[in-house]
């Protein structure tokens, strides 16, 4: 009696055989069993079906109206929630700046500003993950959000603007650095830092003054404190530069 099994091919992944059948040798004639994972991309693919809507210019309105609320109380869920496909983090809009001090004042200004202003460090962070440009300037003062955060005495945010990249001898409307801003406030901590990322302690604003300059006419004993460490790190900066050149001008 002649093997059927050998000459005769089984497809055990296409058709569904019973045990009878495979002992006579035959095999059946069926349809293949379908793949349920490709019918479900197949149906997922046709015209219509679970497409996200592209949201109105009513409900991008309403989302951004959203995670400003949200910024203003550091409510990172509810920002993440509604940036996606609905805010522009590097946009600026027309925000109310300075209301936590009781001084508000309506500027257009990016979301990195108003967490900024607002000390909410976790949206900031999510911000400058996204992209948040470091450098935008508010219309009124000219502040980028590193001056912010020093007008704020949030040596945290300060640190965190630097390690995104923002720039220690960006300068505002009025010319001022955010070193021009630490040392009039007496911020000590924010100063050295500024100064260890590059601060250039003989930039003058438009009033023809340097950090120095500024720290000394605010006369607190804090500012007095951060002039002695601007003249400091000037004196030591001169000082490495006439070594480098002595150093590069000896004959080889």
């Amino acid at each position: 009696m002649p093997d059927l099994l050998a000459d005769t091919p089984i497809r055990v992944q296409s058709f569904k055989l019973t045990t009878s059948e495979v002992e006579r040798g035959r095999v059946a004639k069926r349809k293949p069993v379908p793949n349920t994972c490709v019918a479900y991309k197949r149906s997922r693919a046709r015209p219509g079906y679970n497409v996200p809507r592209e949201p109105t210019p009513e409900e991008r309105l309403e989302r951004l109206n959203t995670a400003i609320q949200a910024i203003t109380f550091d409510d990172v869920r509810t920002v993440v929630s509604c940036i996606p496909g609905n805010i522009e983090v590097g946009a600026t809009y027309d925000l109310v700046l300075g209301a936590s001090q009781n001084k508000p004042r309506r500027v257009k200004a990016s979301l990195l500003h108003l967490a900024v202003h607002h000390r909410a460090a976790q949206c900031a962070k999510l911000l400058l993950h996204l992209g948040a440009p470091t450098e935008a300037t508010d219309s009124e003062l000219g502040d980028c959000a590193i001056h912010a955060g020093v007008r704020m005495s949030r040596y945290d945010l300060v640190t965190l603007l630097l390690e995104y990249g923002a720039s220690p001898t960006s300068t505002n409307a009025a010319n001022d650095t955010p070193l021009h801003l630490a040392a009039k406030q007496g911020l000590v901590h924010t100063c050295k830092v500024l100064l260890e990322a590059g601060a250039d302690p003989t930039a003058r604003n438009r009033y023809n003054e340097t950090p120095w300059d500024t720290a000394t006419l605010a006369g607190s004993p804090s500012s007095l404190v951060c002039a002695d460490l601007i003249l400091t790190s000037h004196l030591q900066a001169k000082e490495s530069a006439r070594s480098l050149r002595q150093l590069t001008s000896r004959p080889v």
